[in-house]
């Protein structure tokens, strides 16, 4: 039975997992992850958005501070749409 069923039946089990096991269970988390980070080409990185705008990162930390901007965090990431900006 594969490590992601046993946790998600919650089952109290002792296990013997083998090297092999465990990166074929880390591969799966890590394809999840990517796969939650996927955005519609609506959503943007910090980086590509502050591009888009024509401005530097500390802007987007000074609008985000300053109510102006919101982001949407996955993880440590965090993901802007144009209407995350309020133009004022």
């Amino acid at each position: 039975m594969p490590i992601r069923e046993i946790i998600q039946n919650g089952g109290n089990a002792v296990l013997m997992v083998t090297a092999l096991d465990l990166q074929e269970f880390g591969r799966s988390l890590i394809e999840d992850y990517k796969a939650s980070c996927k955005h519609d080409d609506e959503y943007y990185t910090r980086e590509e958005f502050a591009e888009r705008k024509g401005v530097t990162l500390g802007t987007l930390w000074r609008w985000e501070k300053a109510g102006i901007l919101k982001g949407t965090r996955r993880g440590s990431r965090v993901f802007y749409r144009d209407e995350d900006l309020i133009e004022k």
